[in-house]
């Protein structure tokens, strides 16, 4: 699914966010995606999110990871359950699902998939997001 949706987004303007880690075979724990379905995209954020008391392993230090620094893709792990994180689910929930729009004959994946554009959803700002990897802190916020 991001394969198809990645090639009709213009080039390095959006970023990825899911659960668990990005590339695994496994299904169960994350998004089972190659480097080739991704390599259009700005920036990869991995949700690391509790369950049962556990955490999901994300991709840094990977084969995949280092994939992704080799082509200049930014990337996050997010632990938005760590103490400390704000996450704003709602925007991600709550904004209006263009998939239908970008990749219509995938629209049937709506409740899973969601494209947002973010400068209609926000009123014309933009997302902008900077990390800090001495302190291992980021922070994204709308402008």
């Amino acid at each position: 699914m991001p394969g198809r949706s990645h090639h009709r987004l213009p080039r390095r303007s959006f970023i990825l966010i899911g659960p668990g880690r990005w590339g695994s075979n496994d299904i169960n724990l994350g998004v089972q995606v190659r480097y080739a379905d991704i390599n259009h995209s700005r920036m990869l954020i991995e949700v690391a999110r509790q369950l049962g008391g556990f955490v999901p392993e994300v991709s840094f230090g990977t084969h995949f990871f280092q994939d992704l620094v080799e082509a200049g893709i930014h990337y996050l792990p997010l632990y938005p359950d760590t103490d400390g994180t704000r996450f704003n689910d709602a925007f991600l929930c709550e904004s209006n699902n263009v998939l239908a729009d970008v990749v219509p004959d995938d629209s049937g994946f709506a409740d899973e998939v969601r494209i947002i554009h973010v400068p209609a959803s926000a009123n014309g700002r933009t997302l902008t997001v900077t990390m800090d990897g001495e302190t291992d802190r980021a922070i994204a916020y709308l402008e």
